[in-house]
């Protein structure tokens, strides 16, 4: 966030997932580009970082239109959001849900609300539902997924309502996903959006630490 890259794993080489506390007070009235500039210099002092960026030629993929056309429903204007009378939607969705797959093999996940989506991994079946969703949201779903960017090319600006379920291609767990045959993560964004994804090479900005260290506690 302070350095305004996407977090995406490919961009963070030799990463530290270890967490740190870290309490600072920000002045009142500080703009958004302001936090970010202090965050960082904050980041520099405490744990005496050095970093710089490289331009890294890799994979990457352009998502597009297939040849045979979206086969996503567009969005219908958005719902309201609930009032405060209106809460049973919200205790049910905080509740801890038991996971299960559903009659198709792919884990049985509820109707996502406006704004939310609803993601699960079972043995090796992943299925992701959303509405209101753009490409460029999906794009960036899609390079968390694969590791890779992902550059939306398709050209739409309407919001699509979509359901998405795919076998995992080893990157995520994947017990017992032997003995369910079913489509990769590629193959179920074309059959399934009518959306393809086309793989080039492509420098990405790689964001490279070349001295931290552990700050201590005070």
């Amino acid at each position: 966030m302070a350095f305004k890259l996407n977090e995406y794993e490919y961009q963070f080489p030799g990463r530290d997932d270890a967490d740190y506390e870290i309490s600072a007070k920000v002045p009142l009235g500080a703009t958004r580009e302001q936090f970010d500039r202090m965050l960082q210099s904050l980041l520099v002092e405490r744990f005496n970082l050095t970093y710089h960026h490289e331009a890294k030629q890799m994979s990457v993929y352009d998502l597009v239109i297939s040849k045979g056309g979206i086969k996503m429903n567009e969005s219908p204007p958005e719902a309201e959001a609930p009032t405060d009378a209106d809460t049973s939607d919200a205790a049910e969705t905080s509740a801890p849900r038991k996971q299960a797959l559903g009659a198709d093999g792919f884990p049985a996940v509820p109707p996502p609300r406006p704004g939310h989506i609803s993601y699960s991994m079972l043995s090796g079946r992943a299925r992701w539902a959303t509405i209101n969703t753009t490409m460029q949201n999906l794009a960036g779903f899609l390079s968390f997924q694969l590791l890779h960017p992902v550059n939306d090319a398709t050209g739409l600006s309407t919001k699509y309502d979509f359901t998405l379920s795919w076998v995992s291609d080893g990157r995520e767990s994947t017990a017992l996903s032997a003995t369910f045959s079913g489509p990769t993560l590629l193959e179920a964004v074309q059959q399934q959006l009518g959306l393809k994804l086309e793989q080039k090479k492509g420098p990405v900005d790689i964001f490279i630490i070349d001295h931290v260290e552990k700050p201590s506690e005070n």
